[in-house]
C-alpha cells in the first residue's frame, strides 16, 4: 500500500542522502570530463567483447524506450487514475509531481544535448558496436536521466523500502545498459544521475514556493 503522508523524519533523512548523492554525482562527472577518458571505451569494448545473446537481450529490454515509458511515464499516469476512482487528491498531486519532473528532465536533456554535442561510443571507437537505441547525441544520457528523475521522486514522496529498492534498482540497471550497449559511456550516465535528481528538486522547491503562506495583507 501506498504512503500518502511519509513522515518528516523519513522525508528529511532521504533529502539530506539525495543532496550527497547530488553532490557526488556532480563531481564524478566533474573528474570524469577532466582527465582523458580513452578507459571508458576500453571499458565499454571489453564489455561487449564478452557479451552473450542473453546479456544483450536483457539489456535491450531495460533499454527499449516501451518499456521506460511504461515504468516512468505509464506508472505515475495509472496513479492520476487511480486517485480520481478513489477520490485521492494527495495521491494525485504526488503522481502530478513526478510527470512535473520528467518534463524538467526532458528540457535538460534536450537543451545540453543540443549545446554539449557529445559523439556517442561507437561513434569514436570502431571496437563498440551499436546494440541498441540511441540517436544524436550522448550527454547527458536521457534514459538515465529520467529514470533518475522518477525514481528520485518516487523514492522521497513514497517512504517504502519496496519502492525505494525498486526505483535504485531501476536507475542502475537503466544505466549499465547503456553502457553495455554502447550508446553511452560513465560520464554521460552520470551526468544523467545528477540532472535526474537535480529535476526533482527542482520542481520540489518550486511546488514549495507556489503553496507556501502567503502574509496577510493587514499585517502588512
Amino acid at each position: 500500500m501506498l504512503i500518502l503522508n511519509p513522515g518528516k523524519r523519513a522525508i528529511i533523512l532521504k533529502m539530506k542522502l539525495i543532496k550527497i548523492l547530488l553532490l557526488v554525482s556532480l563531481i564524478s562527472t566533474i573528474v570524469i570530463y577532466l582527465f582523458p577518458r580513452t578507459w571508458e571505451l576500453d571499458l565499454i569494448a571489453h564489455l561487449q567483447e564478452n557479451r552473450t545473446g542473453t546479456t544483450v537481450g536483457f539489456f535491450q529490454f531495460i533499454s527499449d524506450a516501451k518499456v521506460k515509458s511504461a515504468v516512468s511515464v505509464g506508472i505515475p499516469v495509472l496513479l492520476i487514475l487511480f486517485s480520481f476512482i478513489k477520490s485521492k487528491r494527495i495521491l494525485r498531486e504526488k503522481a502530478i509531481l513526478v510527470l512535473f519532473s520528467l518534463a524538467v528532465a526532458g528540457i535538460f536533456s534536450y537543451g545540453i544535448k543540443k549545446m554539449v554535442r557529445e559523439p556517442r561510443p561507437y561513434e569514436v571507437d570502431s571496437r563498440i558496436t551499436q546494440l541498441g537505441e540511441g540517436g544524436g547525441y550522448g550527454f547527458p544520457s536521457g534514459h538515465v536521466l529520467e529514470a533518475t528523475a522518477a525514481a528520485t521522486a518516487f523514492s522521497i514522496l513514497w517512504p517504502e523500502w519496496s519502492i525505494i529498492i525498486a526505483s535504485i534498482s531501476w536507475v542502475l540497471l537503466t544505466m549499465m545498459s547503456r553502457i553495455y550497449l554502447g550508446v553511452h559511456d560513465p560520464g554521460d550516465v552520470m551526468g544523467g544521475l545528477f540532472l535526474g535528481m537535480l529535476s526533482f528538486l527542482m520542481v520540489k522547491k518550486i511546488r514549495e514556493y507556489v503553496i507556501r503562506p502567503k502574509p496577510n495583507a493587514s499585517t502588512q
